[in-house]
């Protein structure tokens, strides 16, 4: 068995990993132009590399753990070259009612920190946070509406 086969297979037990890093890794390793199809080939049967096992994954922990909003995950998914109709289908399998508590968490922990400001700036600050956390901006301007009394 080839090393960089060898290192490409531990990378993958490592974590869940895509093509795209594979492609990153193979580049490192300075394997060349014409084992790298076949390095593919061989990690997808193997079961190392699964693109749509690897999109659930991230998903669920970067909403589940992280509390990442969906336009951040897909915008980092999109920079890993995935298919974008699949990473649309497994979105609907979030829980929309965890998602929800997500934002809420993440803005009443931060609006509590924001005491100090006014109330303009508190709630432009809040929006930034949240925006950069990668939530979409109507579900934010409901919770502002909601909570701006607190």
């Amino acid at each position: 068995m080839d090393a960089s086969y060898d290192k490409l297979t531990r990378y993958c037990l490592y974590r869940e990993r895509c093509t795209y890093e594979i492609k990153q890794k193979m580049y490192e390793l300075k394997v060349g132009e014409k084992d790298q199809g076949n390095f593919i080939k061989q990690l997808v049967e193997e079961k190392y590399l699964d693109d749509e096992r690897f999109i659930k994954a991230y998903i669920h922990t970067k909403i589940y753990i992280k509390k990442w909003g969906k336009k951040k995950i897909q915008a980092e998914l999109s920079m890993k070259k995935l298919d974008k109709t699949f990473i649309q289908k497994t979105f609907l399998d979030v829980d929309d009612e965890r998602y929800i508590e997500n934002l809420n968490h993440l803005a009443d922990r931060k609006w509590a920190t924001l005491y100090r400001k006014a109330d303009r700036e508190r709630q432009a600050s809040l929006f930034r946070y949240l925006v950069g956390k990668g939530y979409e901006s109507d579900l934010i301007m409901d919770w502002i509406k909601a909570n701006k009394g607190k």
